[in-house]
């Protein structure tokens, strides 16, 4: 499959993790990480769409629709509670925590 990247969009690179399962949805464990980028934030009543460039088949992961904005990187959809953080939030929340 070929990848497609939109030229009017920025990628923006991050990280998808799998916080909790709310129904049964057994494609990805909870706990699991995936590595890569994402054009745009969860947007309610919206599937999020995450490009992982960390696991062999590097499909895109397509989740069902959000049901709930949680926080700055927490978001509910009908099956999941995930978590998504973009690389340089995360490298300044690392820093906060060696500083603290």
């Amino acid at each position: 499959m070929k990848r497609v990247i939109s030229q009017d969009k920025k990628t923006i690179e991050g990280k998808l993790i799998k916080k909790k399962a709310l129904n049964d949805s057994p494609l990805i464990g909870v706990d699991e990480t995936f590595i890569g980028f994402y054009f745009d934030k969860p947007k309610l009543n919206h599937s999020f769409i995450f490009f992982p460039t960390d696991k062999l088949s590097a499909l895109p992961l397509r989740t069902t629709r959000v049901t709930k904005i949680i926080d700055e990187f927490t978001f509910e959809t009908i099956n999941s509670i995930y978590y998504l953080v973009d690389k340089s939030t995360e490298r300044n929340i690392k820093i906060e925590f060696l500083l603290n």
